[in-house]
């Protein structure tokens, strides 16, 4: 069952990356909440980029370039 193309996933997952890195900007949040918020953005982020969606790239370029 497909609610939204894996495009469109891919906008999603970049959305959430990018509401993790501005949320420490915008709340007031302690050190450990700062990083823990700065962690998941990266971890997904890279997550989505390497990931076979349509809108990230693919496992084999990711691995190529190491």
């Amino acid at each position: 069952m497909k609610v939204i193309s894996p495009h469109i996933h891919g906008y999603f997952d970049s959305l959430i990356a990018v509401i993790f890195l501005l949320a420490p900007t915008f709340l007031v949040l302690g050190q450990l909440s700062v990083i823990l918020a700065y962690g998941f953005a990266i971890v997904h982020l890279t997550v989505t980029l390497v990931s076979e969606f349509s809108f990230g790239g693919s496992q084999t370029d990711f691995i190529y370039c190491l």
